[in-house]
């Protein structure tokens, strides 16, 4: 995971990654703020209650992120817990993609 002093800077760059709608964009967020290392442990229900989302919602939205390579179900038990493991690549992308729009924002916006 992102070291503590980009954190700020990844949630930023969640935030305004234009490919996820909104429920997408914030528990990806969650993620980054709960997780301990890479990985996140938590159930379904307490992602749901944490953000206000139906489970619905929380699955549909964990398939994007799984499908697009961000995170990975690692393993469930019997406690309904689950392991998400955040792929540090991704996150970069991500941050990358918001860097470049930014520096594009001031190169263009403030030079006029």
């Amino acid at each position: 995971m992102q070291n503590l002093e980009n954190k700020e800077l990844l949630l930023a760059a969640i935030g305004d990654y234009e490919p996820y709608n909104k429920s997408q964009r914030k528990l990806l967020s969650a993620f980054v703020e709960l997780a301990v290392g890479d990985e996140v442990i938590m159930g379904i229900s307490s992602l749901s209650k944490l953000l206000g989302f139906s489970r619905p919602v929380i699955y549909s939205n964990l398939a994007v992120l799984e499908k697009d390579g961000i995170i990975t179900k690692m393993k469930s038990n019997k406690a309904k817990l689950t392991e998400f493991r955040i792929h540090n690549t991704k996150l970069n992308h991500i941050v990358n993609v918001f860097s470049k729009k930014q520096n594009f924002l001031l190169k263009n916006f403030t030079n006029h």
